[in-house]
């Protein structure tokens, strides 16, 4: 990829309400508004639409258009986007091209973090697709009052974040007051966004794409609910301990293929939660560390999981937004979205309309023999 194939980016959520409606093809401003303003819902699936969307989210930071001097010093530098360090596979790559492509005419300038050591930058505008473990990670743990000056010293470093997590927005803007983040969807670059294909034409099933680690649900799907379909598993490295039942079939070698494998498959699988093995050992550290209680992905981690159902005794999960529920609605896959008690996706999708949940490997398995039987249905 080049940045000539990344020229251009969606820039208009067309969505007024927390459900995502789909973003017509080809069409003017006026056709998005009266997308955006129609009453009842629009189908997820239909040759008309390329895909779902993207949800709207509220930008709690003014327009550039609006700045003043006190907001720009000196007045007439331009707002620097900083990308945070990412390999070249990276969900940002894209985004990077495509906006550092549009950079001038949105009065933006655009660097990498690497690239910003020595340039004098008056407003820092930083991309951090952070997840909301990122926040236990970073900070060293210690008394509620030390962790709180290092979460003021870090977010001090940037004049504002777009992050993909809602919880740890709300979080550092409740924590420190103000706006100093703001929650994005994933754009991803018209050009790499697959024309629309029905369900029952699709290559293959289901696909899942995953990282590192994969314990809890997901587990149970791959091998007790995949074998049994045509699936696609898009994976980093080829993990030990699934074979024969169910191996890798693709790499996670750049967004374009991710996105070709997704349009391919008539479901794709989607936890948007981090599961720990050891409960035990993370709930102690999490209740040793008091600022995390105010976290709200943290924060129902701890007071949920008492009452979680006995198949989740053995896990405990914190909820984590991935960038791979947008590829998936982009492409038009009928997301098969685990319930895994907080539902993330609820802020940006509703449910039995632009997504399907399922509650163990049982039930997917049922829901999956549908759709393949009855693709039409859910277009």
């Amino acid at each position: 990829d080049n940045a000539r194939e990344h020229s251009g980016i969606r820039q208009v959520p067309v969505q007024s309400s927390a459900a995502a409606r789909p973003l017509p093809r080809d069409r003017g401003a006026a056709a998005l508004r009266s997308a955006a303003d129609a009453d009842g819902a629009v189908p997820v699936h239909s040759p008309q639409f390329s895909s779902s969307g993207y949800p709207k989210l509220e930008l709690c930071m003014r327009r550039w258009d609006t700045l003043n001097a006190t907001d720009l010093v000196p007045r007439g530098e331009p707002p620097t986007l900083i990308f945070i360090r990412y390999p070249g596979s990276n969900i940002l790559e894209p985004m990077f091209y495509a906006i550092k492509s549009m950079a001038k005419d949105l009065g933006f300038e655009v660097v990498r973090n690497f690239e910003t050591p020595g340039m004098d930058i008056k407003f820092r505008i930083v991309v951090n697709f952070e997840e909301p473990n990122g926040m236990f990670i970073e900070n060293n743990p210690g008394p509620e009052a030390r962790e709180q000056q290092a979460l003021e010293r870090r977010e001090q470093r940037y004049h504002h974040s777009f992050t993909m997590c809602p919880h740890s927005a709300e979080w550092v803007n409740r924590r420190i007051g103000g706006c100093h983040r703001t929650p994005m969807w994933q754009a991803i670059p018209e050009p790499l966004i697959p024309r629309f294909t029905p369900l029952k034409d699709r290559k293959f099933d289901i696909m899942y794409m995953s990282s590192f680690t994969i314990n809890g649900p997901v587990r149970l799907a791959l091998t007790e609910v995949f074998p049994s379909f045509n699936y696609r598993w898009v994976t980093d490295r080829r993990i030990p301990g699934f074979a024969p039942k169910v191996h890798a079939t693709d790499f996670r070698k750049s967004l374009r293929r991710r996105l070709m494998v997704t349009s391919r498959s008539r479901m794709a699988l989607i936890v948007n939660a981090v599961f720990y093995d050891n409960p035990s050992q993370h709930m102690h550290e999490f209740q040793g560390r008091p600022i995390l209680r105010s976290h709200p992905a943290f924060h129902q981690f701890v007071d949920v999981s008492k009452g979680r159902p006995p198949a989740l005794k053995s896990m405990l999960a914190v909820p984590q937004l991935k960038s791979r529920t947008f590829e998936a609605a982009m492409c038009g896959a009928l997301m098969m979205v685990f319930n895994d008690g907080s539902n993330i996706i609820e802020k940006y999708y509703e449910p039995d309309t632009e997504f399907i949940y399922w509650y163990n490997h049982t039930d997917l398995k049922q829901k999956m023999d549908d759709v393949v039987a009855r693709p039409h249905v859910y277009e």
